[in-house]
């Protein structure tokens, strides 16, 4: 049985400010992949993240989620089939750390409706699986840039959606919650589940994706299976430094040449 894809672009163009339009962009994200978007900063990487969820309108083209316009899904309905993990966490109110976790339930409750034990549950679950059990009761404004990163990685798996939109989901974290929410997303990606996201750590990508899109600064754009993509012209040409390549453990791992003069 044939699978469909969880999301298609078909000549996406996305909106950058003083930039002409890119390459259109038209590929499609299947259960079981996990999709990483590389490129330097001022790319699009998180505007392209922004219009995949919906939150700004393409230039150009469509997408399509589970086989339906994006734009025909209403905000509830979308939010039951991708969460977006913001770069940075805004909060415009104190809540305590449940508390913020239980609101990803939302999507899935009627209007009026109270959060069930079940939910409670699933937040309680999160918070543990990303070591924020502790402090449940904590004001999220108390709460360092790291701990509120991983808060909102507990919110996504307790929204529960198929697909998981991720702008810099390391951000702010240190080496082992960086490794455990990779992880963890690949734990869900494994189980059935979709990714996008932006990464700035061409190692992390070349580790966990299945897939990369590569955002140049010019508007250019190339994507495939990320074997295809890892390759020295193409990835120095992104960067805009030269590259050594080599492989440890049978990974392939990449290093920055500095000069020595």
């Amino acid at each position: 049985m044939k699978t469909s894809p969880r999301m298609e672009l078909d000549q996406l163009v996305i909106k950058i400010p003083g930039r002409k339009a890119g390459n259109p962009l038209s590929l499609q994200v299947f259960p079981g992949q996990t999709w990483g978007i590389l490129g330097p900063n001022g790319s699009g990487k998180t505007t392209l993240l922004l219009t995949l969820a919906g939150l700004k309108k393409p230039q150009q083209g469509q997408i399509h989620l589970a086989g339906q316009a994006l734009e025909s899904w209403s905000a509830r309905e979308r939010a039951c089939q991708l969460a977006l993990v913001f770069q940075q966490q805004e909060d415009s109110f104190p809540a305590s750390v449940l508390e913020t976790t239980l609101t990803s339930r939302h999507p899935h409750l009627k209007a009026w409706q109270r959060e069930t034990p079940e939910d409670s549950l699933l937040a309680q679950q999160a918070l543990e699986r990303m070591d924020l059990a502790a402090m449940e009761e904590r004001c999220i404004t108390t709460l360092s840039g790291g701990e509120r990163q991983r808060l909102a990685l507990a919110c996504l798996l307790t929204q529960q959606t198929p697909l998981w939109l991720l702008d810099e989901p390391t951000n702010h974290l240190d080496l082992h919650h960086q490794i455990s929410a990779l992880e963890l997303i690949n734990e869900k990606v494994k189980a059935g589940g979709s990714a996008i996201m932006a990464l700035h750590d061409l190692n992390l990508a070349s580790r966990f994706c299945s897939h990369l899109l590569l955002l140049y600064p010019d508007g250019q754009a190339c994507w495939g299976p990320k074997d295809q993509m890892l390759e020295l012209p193409a990835l120095e040409r992104l960067y805009q430094q030269p590259l050594i390549a080599t492989s440890i453990s049978g990974q392939k791992v990449f290093i920055p040449q500095t000069s020595t003069g």
